[in-house]
């Protein structure tokens, strides 16, 4: 009688689940965080350009990923200095190289920034882009994002500070 009632468990899971219900069950969801401040201190000899680079890696071990999603995306200005009564960041680009895109932003007044500023965050960049994003990162789990631009006038000092939260998902390889 047990191997009766056991029999047929197995029989109606095997034929009740299809595999994309299987995988789907063990798929696992992993969160990345990039909190990076960077330091500009551009003198008064110094070129009026700012580029900084971090490397992101989307590939987790143990998972071949099935797909990465971009939840969080943050860039702000903090702790400006300046003995330049009006300091504009004429323009910033964040991109990731190789994807082909960018996020632009330009003119911003960060002579007017007493603790901190966002220049851009998620909300304002299209969903397109950011889908493109997505899909480069799903493609190449090695990336190297890169934060470029200029600003109007120098001596100038602030932090740069880079905020991005990810999901990878994926399925035990």
């Amino acid at each position: 009688m047990k191997y009766t009632f056991l029999l047929i468990a197995i029989a109606l899971f095997t034929f009740s689940c299809s595999e994309e219900d299987v995988k789907a069950a063990l798929e696992t969801d992993a969160p990345i965080v990039i909190d990076k401040t960077y330091d500009v201190n551009l003198t008064e000899n110094d070129p009026k350009t700012i580029t900084k680079e971090e490397t992101l890696s989307t590939s987790i071990s143990g998972l071949t990923v099935t797909d990465v999603k971009i939840d969080e995306l943050t860039i702000s200005i903090e702790n400006y200095s300046s003995s330049i009564a009006a300091v504009k960041l004429n323009e910033l680009n964040f991109t990731i190289e190789g994807s082909g895109t960018s996020v632009t932003v330009r003119d911003v007044d960060i002579s007017t920034v007493n603790d901190s500023y966002i220049v851009t965050q998620f909300e304002d960049i299209a969903t397109s882009v950011i889908s493109f994003f997505e899909d480069y990162l799903l493609e190449n789990p090695e990336a190297k994002i890169i934060l470029s631009g200029t600003v109007s006038d120098v001596p100038v000092s602030f932090d740069l500070v880079l905020h991005m939260k990810l999901t990878v998902t994926g399925q035990p390889s």
